[in-house]
């Protein structure tokens, strides 16, 4: 459970639902272990727990993390930030998505079939939102912006990245000071406007840089 920094307030990053298939991977006593049935359940509960009953009012923000099929740690030369999970369709419905409800959606770091977790369209829109009716917020694990450009080359531009993240779902960005100055917020509404592109009908978003605000006015859908 995590409540500093960047998650200070109403929202709780936990609980750890990732399915635990590989006993190497170092967080794996946090999770509830490799069954997907045992692993809903016990995110319902946790989620129930810390927000409470009452459907007008949280307690708390759980925050359900990490989105998806995400753990491994080092292996072979690949890490936890940088592998790229192959995983068939049937194995993404059955197996990794059904634990993830909650108020709040954490993306992990890797990417599932050669497209970056918190820039996948596919997965935090069209199955999250439409699919599942999910209308709480989906934040992203940290530095995982900054990880799509500088780590993964997955975009031409660090700007890129964060816009490429805003289309695909996420509701708010927050940066380490220390690549602030590598953000400009002008080329962020740029790359979000292009082709008339937003999430959802946000029609202007706040992207946080920690301490730094910085306010980009998107246009509608």
């Amino acid at each position: 459970m995590y409540n500093e920094g960047q998650a200070t307030g109403m929202t709780f990053w936990a609980p750890n639902i990732n399915i635990f298939r590989d006993p190497r991977w170092g967080r794996g006593q946090e999770t509830p272990g490799e069954d997907p049935t045992v692993a809903g359940k016990y995110a319902v509960s946790f989620v129930r727990g810390m927000q409470g009953d009452r459907s007008n009012h949280l307690q708390v923000s759980a925050c359900c993390k990490h989105f998806t099929a995400y753990d491994l740690e080092n292996w072979n030369g690949t890490d936890h930030y940088n592998f790229n999970a192959i995983v068939t369709k049937q194995d993404m419905v059955d197996t990794f998505q059904p634990p993830f409800k909650a108020s709040s959606v954490m993306c992990a770091y890797n990417s599932v079939n050669g497209i970056r977790n918190c820039a996948n369209k596919e997965l935090l829109t069209k199955t999250l939102r439409l699919e599942w009716g999910f209308r709480g917020y989906i934040a992203l694990d940290c530095n995982a912006v900054h990880r799509i450009f500088y780590a993964h080359n997955y975009t031409k531009s660090p700007e890129e990245a964060a816009a490429d993240a805003l289309k695909a779902g996420i509701n708010d960005l927050p940066l380490p000071l220390i690549t602030l100055k590598n953000f400009e917020c002008s080329k962020i509404e740029t790359q979000v406007n292009s082709n008339n592109q937003t999430t959802g009908s946000i029609q202007s978003m706040n992207i946080y840089f920690n301490e730094f605000l910085c306010k980009a006015k998107f246009s509608g859908v």
